[in-house]
């Protein structure tokens, strides 16, 4: 996948078989979607949101963070190292 190649996340989940229900452009819209969870940085955010919004077929696609308020210090510390590696 992209994003993991162009080290804007460590890694990516997609979650198949999503109903969305919304409002668009004055209509109530119903799709069938995939849900995609990134884990990244917060420094990351903005070079993978212009990344994401050039790729996807959406004109206004869901993106937003949600902050980790606790986790394993490991698995945070592997985010930071394939993001920013040494060498």
């Amino acid at each position: 996948m992209a994003l993991i190649f162009e080290r804007l996340a460590a890694c990516a989940n997609i979650v198949p078989g999503l109903t969305s229900i919304y409002a668009w452009e004055g209509k109530i819209e119903t799709a069938q979607e995939h849900l995609l969870l990134i884990k990244t940085e917060t420094a990351s955010f903005d070079a993978l949101e212009k990344f994401l919004r050039e790729k996807h077929p959406y004109e206004l696609p869901e993106i937003v963070t949600v902050p980790i308020l606790h986790g394993s210090t490991a698995y945070l510390d592997w985010i930071s190292e394939w993001l920013h590696p040494k060498n």
